[in-house]
C-alpha cells in the first residue's frame, strides 16, 4: 500500500522512520481504547472498590461479594445496575438488605453515593422508598389512631395526613433533585441524570425513620406511662437532631455524587429552604383540619 504525502512526512525524514511512528501511534492508539480508559485502573469491586482485574466469576478477595465479570463488565459499560447492598435482597432477604441499607444510609452516606449506580435499576429506589414511607405510616398512625384518648375526628385527621404526607414527602424529593442537579453553567441535566439523581434522593427517605422512629416511642410512652411524665420531650429534642443529620448526610451525598464544592454549597443553602416548605405544607395541612374540626 503506497503512502500518501501526507503520511510521508516531512522532507528529510526516513521512510523507517515514518513506519516507526505509524506503528507507535497505532500501539498508543489501541492503549487508550475506551473501554480500557472507561474501567479507569481496574474492575473494581461494586461494594469495597477492591481490584478485581485478572479475576473469573467468583467471590470478591477483600469483601466476599459474589460477581460475575461480563455482567460488572455490562455496568461499567452503562447497563442497568443493581443499587448496593439493596439489590442483595435475593440472596441475603429482604429484612437484612434493608437493614443494611439503612445502616450504609445512615452512617456512610459518602460511600453510598459514590457507589451508587450511573444507571440504576428504575424500580429499586421505588420499592425501597415505598417500604419505607409504609414503616414510617405504621410507626406513627396505629399508635395515634388506636391511643384510648383518640376520638374518631382524631382518626380523621390521621387519615387525611396519612395522604397529605406522602404528598409532601415527594414534593421535598422532587425539589432536592433538581438541588442535586444543578450547575454554575445552568446546564439543562437530561432526563437520564433527572431519574438517576432522582433515584438516589428517593434512597434517602430512610431519614425519614429516624423522626418516625422518635414520635413513635413518644406516643407509645405517653400511652403507657405516668401522665407525670413528659414522653413528648424526647421528640421535641430529637426531631430538630434528626432534621439537622438528614440536612449534613444529604450536604455529603451531593458532594460525593455530584463531586462539586458548587453543589456542596448549593445544598448547605437550599436544603433547610426544601424542609421547612415540606414541614409547613404539613403544618398548614393539620391546621386546615384542626379548624375544620372545631374547638
Amino acid at each position: 500500500m503506497l503512502l500518501g504525502e501526507s503520511q510521508l512526512g516531512r522532507p528529510g525524514q526516513s521512510r523507517a522512520t515514518i513506519y516507526l511512528g505509524i506503528a507507535l501511534t497505532t500501539e498508543l492508539q489501541e492503549l487508550v481504547d475506551p473501554a480500557d480508559t472507561r474501567l479507569g485502573d481496574g474492575i473494581r469491586c461494586l461494594r469495597c472498590e477492591y481490584n478485581l482485574t485478572g479475576l473469573d466469576d467468583g467471590a470478591c478477595p477483600e469483601c466476599g461479594m459474589h460477581f460475575e465479570r461480563e455482567k460488572l463488565l455490562a455496568y461499567l459499560a452503562g447497563a442497568p445496575a443493581p443499587i448496593p447492598i439493596w439489590g442483595e435482597r435475593k440472596e441475603v432477604g429482604i429484612s437484612a438488605a434493608y437493614l443494611r441499607t439503612l445502616f450504609a444510609l445512615w452512617f456512610h452516606p459518602i460511600n453510598f453515593a459514590k457507589r451508587f449506580p450511573l444507571n440504576p435499576v428504575a424500580r429499586e429506589p421505588v420499592i425501597f422508598a415505598r417500604i419505607t414511607l409504609a414503616i414510617t405510616m405504621l410507626l406513627v398512625l396505629p399508635p395515634l389512631i388506636f391511643s384510648e384518648s383518640s376520638s374518631p375526628m382524631d382518626n380523621v385527621f390521621a387519615m387525611v395526613m396519612c395522604v397529605w404526607i406522602p404528598v409532601c414527602v415527594n414534593i421535598c424529593e422532587r425539589m432536592a433533585t433538581v438541588i442535586l442537579l444543578m450547575s454554575p453553567e445552568g446546564e439543562q441535566p437530561t432526563d437520564d441524570m433527572h431519574e438517576r439523581s432522582l433515584g438516589l434522593v428517593r434512597m434517602t427517605r430512610a431519614y425519614l425513620l429516624q423522626s418516625a422512629l422518635l414520635i413513635s416511642i413518644a406516643l407509645l410512652g405517653s400511652m403507657t406511662l405516668s401522665s407525670k411524665w413528659d414522653c413528648w420531650i424526647l421528640a421535641r429534642v430529637g426531631c430538630p437532631f434528626a432534621l439537622v443529620y438528614w440536612w449534613i448526610c444529604m450536604t455529603c451525598i451531593a458532594a460525593a455524587y455530584r463531586r462539586s464544592v458548587w453543589n456542596v454549597i448549593i445544598a448547605i443553602v437550599l436544603l433547610p429552604v426544601v424542609a421547612a416548605i415540606c414541614i409547613g405544607l404539613m403544618f398548614a395541612m393539620a391546621m386546615v383540619i384542626a379548624g375544620a374540626m372545631g374547638p
